[in-house]
């Protein structure tokens, strides 16, 4: 989609922002072209990424870039290095991480993820302030994402 919109000229920047919604009642946003710089309180990082449309799937737009370490600071810390040619796939049609599998059993054990219907796990909400942050590095970049 984005990649349509510019090829339009219907966008004076490529990027686009989301704020999703933490609650039923809340209002998320999608913002084509620019940000809503009430949404965010420091600078971007920029990262290189490789169009892998052909060799993901055909029906949506997904892009890599490198991957060089995951980290999970819980009580015990779980930490795995990537190989030199590990990437993270940026896919605009799914919301879930996909972790190494080790990586993602490891996890799953540490913050009592119980199953879910096919393979999926969850958490219930009400312990989300017992989560711990998830760091991706990413192109030498660290990115944390907090249960909230």
């Amino acid at each position: 989609m984005l990649s349509s919109l510019l090829s339009q000229k219907l966008l004076d920047e490529p990027i686009f922002s989301l704020k999703l919604p933490l609650y039923e009642e809340d209002e998320g946003e999608i913002l084509f072209g620019a940000t809503n710089p009430n949404l965010h309180n420091s600078d971007f990082i920029n990262l290189p990424v490789i169009n892998t449309s052909a060799s993901h799937r055909q029906d949506h737009d997904s892009r890599t870039v490198s991957a060089s370490h995951i980290h999970f600071d819980s009580p015990h810390p779980l930490q795995q290095a990537l190989p030199a040619n590990a990437y993270a796939v940026l896919d605009t049609s799914s919301p879930f991480l996909i972790l190494p599998s080790n990586l993602a059993r490891n996890l799953t054990a540490a913050i009592g993820a119980m199953r879910g219907p096919y393979w999926f796990k969850h958490i219930p909400c009400e312990r989300r302030q017992e989560l711990p942050l998830l760091t991706f590095t990413l192109d030498g970049h660290d990115f944390s994402i907090s249960a909230f």
